[in-house]
């Protein structure tokens, strides 16, 4: 396994404050070679990783290991096809935090590959969706459209990360941040139905 260490976020410090404070949203990034999962924001604490571990990166099982275990094996076959895909993640899921008590999470990302078409790194971001209760005749449509066009960021910021388009990209989290809010309003969350 390589070294394992401090790296370079890939959220910038302003950003990653942001999530810190917000307490409802985090975000992932999976180095698919080196089977690590460096995380932020509050998904830290909902998957139950120490935050020194989480900034050095835990193992994909780790990650996976934090998640309800009568979800683990979908969001693991989510997470397989989309690596096998190098396409995007999409899955809602609960979690158990060490209080005991159950979280819902919605999660999304985007596969990046290499100049071969390997899937090399994953990037996405989770929100905390436990709080949030839906209006069943607009709401889902508004959580749609909402996930929809957090689907469509997620690979401009990629762009943006590769082509060190800083204020863009900054720009591109902060909107992701207030996507990020939008979908915890309890006006706006997502029904059980939509959650099975």
């Amino acid at each position: 396994m390589p070294a394992r260490g401090k790296r370079e976020r890939v959220v910038s410090a302003e950003i990653q404050s942001a999530l810190e404070a917000s307490g409802f949203v985090g975000t992932w990034e999976n180095d698919l070679r080196a089977d690590l999962v460096y995380l932020s924001g509050s998904l830290i604490e909902l998957l139950g990783i120490a935050p020194e571990n989480a900034s050095c990166g835990v193992p994909l099982a780790a990650f996976l290991a934090g998640i309800h275990p009568d979800d683990q094996d979908r969001v693991s076959a989510l997470v397989r096809d989309a690596h096998g895909s190098v396409g995007r993640f999409a899955a809602q899921f609960r979690v158990i935090r060490a209080d005991g008590a159950v979280h819902w999470v919605s999660a999304r990302g985007q596969v990046e590959a290499d100049e071969e078409g390997q899937a090399v790194r994953c990037l996405g971001m989770a929100v905390d969706i436990t709080n949030a209760h839906i209006d069943h005749n607009d709401g889902e449509l508004r959580i749609f459209m909402i996930e929809r066009l957090v689907d469509s960021l997620i690979p401009l910021r990629n762009v943006l990360i590769q082509d060190n388009s800083s204020i863009l990209r900054m720009l591109i989290d902060m909107l992701l941040l207030e996507l990020g809010k939008e979908l915890s309003k309890p006006t706006y969350g997502v029904a059980s139905q939509h959650l099975h």
